[in-house]
């Protein structure tokens, strides 16, 4: 079978960007790889700018195809209420040529849509009509541009109220201008192996800058700004955002022949927003953790030490976290060891969690955490803390804590909860603090019945499981099949 991957990002990229979806493109191309009846082809766009060329073409290495000067900036916030999102000729016309290059395939299997225009699925049904296109959502951007459904860094967003609250979601400073010249940039310096903050590297982006600086006050010397209107209705901005999220409602209906989805939660959530029922099908991604399950014993049924691995951001709820365990009474936090693992982003939350100490037994501070280091880092918690704010479609962190034998405790977003099926004793309403607290406090003070729990949540899908059944999917796209961790 001839197969071909889509995702905005090489999935050996250096600088490690795409999170999750990176790390599981690359597990996958490379056990197909290893199977002598596929051939591979990868394809990614949307980083990849040369500014001294307004061409936009492609190279190759190998198997491996990238498109130079996309219209469509990826990640998505870089090309925000950009049209290009929607159609851009000359990079469809770029794809198809990638495509023509490969010669006969059999699927194309799109991990992600940023980076390219989804015309670019129309394309590919109308001149390679035997081609099986399948669709794997691992974040929201058919529907929410900024991918996430996070209103303004701020919110889990339930409506956009008609494109209107989209019009004022992400901003940037600079243009789309800007962001491919660092592009251009960043990557001379990576494949120069120049490290980051080095003195090279510092002395060049700064020369970057400065260049940049010089040339737009140039240019607005010699071609002053103009508006062709006195007024700009910015309310008007709004049609965009609803004709982008139809746009894309409309592409994946009409030319995705199955829509991959990581969780129950996010195939409800897509066919709320208008994909078809019958296109969607529940497909849990394969981890390399997997073993880990097989070997690892539960721990017991007391707990006493509770850990939160991933990043200090908001939408993952790490801000909601720290709130709620300076909420803890004293009486219990005293009996309770804190271990957090994430980079060191936000000095504010840092500083924060230090304060911790005057309640709690002991709080521990891991600076990130690897695959090499996690199980030490997981060596003694006894429950997982999953307290994320929007819809995460399934936290590669709760799977590798699952994967151990740590229970968790979860918000009611997203696809995390339902590792355990939705445990009550377990299951928090995001967001509320009371919530979070009584169930937090219920299971240090009573503990929780071990063999109850493990025998009731769902066990891991392994890698070669979950390879074995994408190509049941590439074989048989109407096959209905909703894989469950059973």
């Amino acid at each position: 079978m001839r197969i071909c991957y889509y995702n905005w990002v090489d999935y050996d990229d250096k600088r490690k960007r795409g999170g999750g979806v990176t790390v599981y493109q690359k597990n996958i191309i490379e056990s197909l790889n290893g199977k002598k009846e596929n051939e591979i082809f990868f394809i990614s766009s949307g980083v990849t700018y040369n500014p001294f060329s307004n061409k936009i073409t492609y190279k190759k290495a190998d198997k491996k195809y990238d498109i130079i000067n996309s219209g469509t900036l990826a990640p998505s916030h870089l090309s925000f209420s950009s049209y290009a999102q929607i159609t851009h000729r000359e990079t469809e016309d770029v794809f198809m040529d990638i495509l023509k290059d490969i010669g006969e395939i059999d699927i194309i299997h799109f991990n992600n849509l940023e980076g390219i225009p989804v015309k670019v699925l129309e394309k590919i049904k109308s001149n390679y009509p035997s081609i099986r296109v399948i669709f794997s959502v691992h974040n929201y951007y058919p529907f929410c541009p900024q991918v996430n459904l996070w209103e303004r860094e701020r919110k889990n967003c339930k409506d956009y109220n008609g494109g209107r609250k989209c019009v004022t979601c992400v901003s940037h400073s600079h243009g789309e201008g800007y962001f491919k010249k660092n592009y251009f940039l960043d990557g001379i310096l990576l494949s120069k192996n120049i490290k980051d903050n080095s003195l090279v590297s510092q002395f060049a982006w700064s020369a970057a800058h400065k260049a940049n600086n010089v040339f737009y006050k140039i240019r607005k010397l010699i071609k002053p700004i103009e508006l062709s209107k006195p007024l700009v209705n910015f309310s008007e901005n709004s049609s965009y955002f609803i004709g982008r999220r139809q746009e894309f409602i409309n592409a994946i209906n009409e030319y995705c022949d199955v829509v991959l989805t990581v969780s129950k939660r996010v195939a409800d959530i897509c066919n709320e927003f208008g994909i078809k029922r019958d296109l969607l099908r529940v497909s849990y991604i394969g981890t390399a953790h997997y073993s880990k399950y097989l070997q690892s014993k539960p721990k017991g049924n007391k707990i006493s030490t509770i850990a939160y691995l991933g990043y200090m951001r908001k939408d993952k709820g790490f801000e909601f976290f720290i709130d709620s365990l300076r909420k803890v009474p004293v009486n219990i936090a005293k009996n309770i060891n804190l271990v957090v693992a994430a980079k060191r982003h936000n000095e504010h939350y840092y500083y924060l969690l230090k304060e911790l100490t005057s309640r709690f037994n002991n709080v521990y501070f891991a600076d990130g955490y690897t695959h090499k280091n996690i199980d030490e880092i997981l060596e003694h918690v006894d429950l997982g803390i999953v307290p994320v704010l929007w819809e995460d479609n399934l936290p590669q962190v709760a799977i590798e804590m699952h994967c151990r034998r740590i229970p968790i405790l979860t918000s009611d977003l997203g696809g995390a909860c339902e590792l355990h099926r939705k445990h009550p004793r377990f299951t928090f309403q995001a967001g509320n603090y009371k919530d979070f607290i009584t169930k937090l406090t219920d299971l240090t003070v009573n503990g929780y019945d071990s063999l109850q729990y493990w025998s009731e949540s769902m066990s891991p899908v392994s890698m070669e499981q979950h390879v074995n059944e994408l190509i049941e999917f590439y074989d048989n796209p109407n096959k209905i099949i909703h894989l469950e961790m059973a």
